[in-house]
């Protein structure tokens, strides 16, 4: 402001002296911000001197300082009425713009700023184009919420190639370079949100990091970088996932660089490392959030989940259980995924099995409870009930069995030794006198042996495997048969 008041002490020179003093004196109100006493003085100027136009321009700006936007446009186009030297036009344009800007009548902006552009000097160009590239971002914001996604799109195009022109000239801050920069990104990022235009978000990734190349401490784009890879990460599959998350992961960690501490960002990273199933430092990230706030369920959570995806299902559960004790009551995949680290630790050994199966169940149960709403955790419960229905009808139908094959093995034997001995009372006969129905007699004990001992192999090889099961499972710890299976395959040669 202090060129513009050089000017301006330069054009009242020629004045009265009355007349230099006001001015003065209001443009030193002006530079001070008491923009309502400058108006007041102003306002004698004006009665006094109804043909200078500059009381009228510093009185519109002093409005539009005050936010009064309809007043200060008033005046601006009162000034345009009047005789200015050509210069000044450009200059009670662009405020007027400023205020339809203000005032969200941004078409009106774009008009005027538009127009600015084809006869502003270079070292001015780059503010004209700067302004109509915001107004259109903001009309295309407005057109988004209103659902005209066809005018949303244009627009915000039509400022990507606004930004793009202004960064062509000079500019005077390195300030105004980074934030056109970054309005460009944020353009296209917009666009990325429109339906159907996800592949925009991959350019905007690109001109993103062209606003961290000026300004590495960028804090928003660092943010936007890092919300645009998380949901391109999301949207993949396969090995395209695994890649779009380690990009985040770099993201998060260009972040990290500036603001170690973020807690938030802290949180991303942990949940980037898990899309790229880096699950080990996924839970070192995690293991230092919770040392950091411990008492967030919330990081507990992640911390189990993340134990749970490196198959660490003992250690998850206690880190679940945290989760609770630190107030994730109301969180269902808490009770969801602890029952499903339960059962995970199933080894296809009934009697260690059916305890998992019980705790899912009570884990569950107590979801439900916390919750009672929840459809997905009575699903869940439902399911595991019966499957804890299953398994210990079937624990009971194999104890049965082998009590069966036992009793079975013996009665075979018996009836083996019974026949074989019958067999030899037999064949004596027969040596000291061959009849017909000594013949037939020794014919059928031998058909009878025969089958006791087909019979018998059968009932051998399912006790055995029976048995090597229940060794596998623990032996006597898995069947109170074990022994009794033991003694009688050995009897039968076959351990």
């Amino acid at each position: 402001m202090k060129k513009w008041s050089l000017a301006i002490v330069l054009m009242i020179s020629t004045l009265s002296i009355l007349a230099q003093n006001e001015a003065q004196r209001a443009t030193e109100l002006y530079d001070n911000g008491q923009y309502k006493e400058a108006i007041t003085l102003l306002e004698e100027a004006i009665a006094t001197h109804p043909d200078w136009y500059f009381p009228v321009l510093l009185k519109s700006n002093c409005n539009m300082k005050l936010n009064n936007f309809q007043a200060a446009i008033d005046g601006y186009k009162f000034i345009l009425s009047m005789e200015l030297p050509d210069e000044e036009i450009p200059k009670v344009k662009f405020f007027m713009g400023l205020c339809y800007m203000r005032k969200q009548e941004f078409d009106k902006a774009i008009e005027l700023f538009t127009g600015l552009t084809k006869t502003a000097p270079d070292d001015k160009k780059f503010d004209m184009y700067f302004a109509v590239g915001q107004s259109e971002i903001q009309v295309g914001q407005a057109a988004a919420k209103r659902k005209d996604l066809k005018t949303a799109h244009s627009y915000y195009s039509r400022s990507i190639g606004t930004f793009t022109e202004a960064m062509k000239y000079p500019v005077d801050s390195s300030d105004k370079k980074i934030k056109a920069a970054f309005q460009k990104a944020y353009a296209q990022f917009k666009i990325g949100n429109l339906p159907g235009s996800k592949s925009s978000l991959e350019k905007s990734i690109a001109y993103f990091n062209d606003v961290l190349k000026i300004d590495p401490k960028h804090k928003k784009t660092h943010e936007l970088l890092i919300e645009v890879s998380f949901r391109l990460a999301k949207a993949s599959k396969g090995d395209a996932k695994v890649s779009k998350y380690g990009q985040t992961v770099q993201y998060l960690d260009g972040y990290l660089k500036h603001w170690p501490d973020d807690l938030k960002m802290i949180d991303k990273k942990g949940q980037a490392l898990l899309g790229v199933k880096r699950y080990k430092d996924a839970i070192a990230v995690f293991k230092r959030l919770t040392n950091m706030k411990p008492n967030d369920g919330g990081y507990y959570f992640s911390l189990a989940r993340a134990e749970t995806a490196d198959r660490q299902f003992t250690t998850a559960i206690k880190s679940f259980q945290k989760a609770l004790d630190k107030g994730e009551t109301k969180n269902t995949n808490v009770y969801i995924l602890a029952a499903y680290c339960y059962i995970q630790q199933k080894d296809n050994c009934l009697h260690h099995d059916i305890p998992l199966y019980q705790q899912a169940v009570q884990i569950l149960t107590t979801g439900l409870n916390a919750n009672p709403s929840s459809g997905k955790l009575k699903q869940e419960l439902d399911s595991k009930k019966e499957n804890l229905g299953i398994l210990r009808t079937n624990q009971n139908a194999e104890e049965e069995n082998r009590s069966s094959w036992i009793e079975n093995i013996k009665n075979l034997d018996m009836n083996l030794t019974g026949n074989i001995s019958k067999l030899e009372r037999e064949r004596e006969k027969q040596l000291k006198q061959n009849t017909e129905a000594i013949e037939k007699s020794i014919a059928n004990l031998q058909q009878q042996i025969k089958q006791a001992r087909i019979e018998k192999e059968v009932e051998v090889k399912a006790l055995k495997e029976s048995y090597d099961m229940a060794t596998k499972c623990g032996g006597s710890a898995g069947t109170k048969y074990y022994n009794q299976m033991r003694t009688v395959l050995k009897a039968n040669s076959a351990i």
